[in-house]
């Protein structure tokens, strides 16, 4: 495997998809899209609603991006399983609504949440003005940061060392295991294949 990454490094690096905005699903932009998602459809299902369009800031690099993983994954909400250690997908039944960007100025809804940002951020300094408990009220700080990231993975890492897995649950591992180095060694057969006959032609 070392060797292999050693002659081929371009093959699993995030340029593996071989396109130049292939690194934009791994950013922090990203994952905070996934994020508001989530939390659209937890919403949604708390107040027995449904979206009617979703409207994002207008913004370059990312608009494409965004607009690939709502298509995708718009429709799929994320829970937590009852032991607290696994996700389950739904699929929700109602439209997720259609994907839009647009200027703050033409959109009433972009705004609202531009006055709400902008007073949560001046938290301390509105205090005084009887805004600061309201506005705690109704919001769920989430902060997406290299540290924060670290103690999320350090928290899960913990729990999961402290929970005894049981004999089903292993047994899907191995089986799982072994299909994804099925998959993997059958993947690096086809690319071994491929670039010998590249590099025939090449000689050629």
């Amino acid at each position: 495997g070392l060797n292999f990454a050693l002659e081929y490094p371009e093959e699993i690096t995030l340029l593996a998809n071989q396109t130049k905005k292939s690194y934009k699903g791994h950013t922090p932009n990203m994952v905070a899209f996934s994020c508001l998602i989530q939390a659209v459809h937890k919403f949604c299902k708390e107040n027995n609603m449904k979206p009617e369009a979703f409207v994002h800031d207008s913004q370059s690099e990312f608009g494409s991006t965004m607009k690939e993983y709502h298509d995708l994954f718009g429709k799929v909400r994320l829970e937590h399983k009852s032991n607290g250690l696994a996700l389950q997908g739904d699929r929700v039944e109602y439209d997720f609504g259609k994907f839009s960007l647009a200027l703050s100025k033409h959109s009433v809804g972009l705004q609202a949440v531009d006055i709400f940002l902008w007073l949560s951020q001046r938290r301390d300094k509105i205090k005084s003005m009887g805004l600061g408990d309201k506005l705690l009220d109704v919001t769920e700080p989430f902060y997406i940061s290299r540290i924060s990231s670290e103690m999320i993975n350090r928290g899960w890492l913990y729990k999961l060392s402290n929970c005894d897995l049981t004999e089903e649950q292993i047994e899907e591992g191995k089986k799982t295991i072994e299909k994804m180095e099925t998959i993997h060694l059958e993947k690096q057969k086809e690319f071994l294949e491929k670039q010998g006959s590249k590099d025939n032609k090449t000689k050629c």
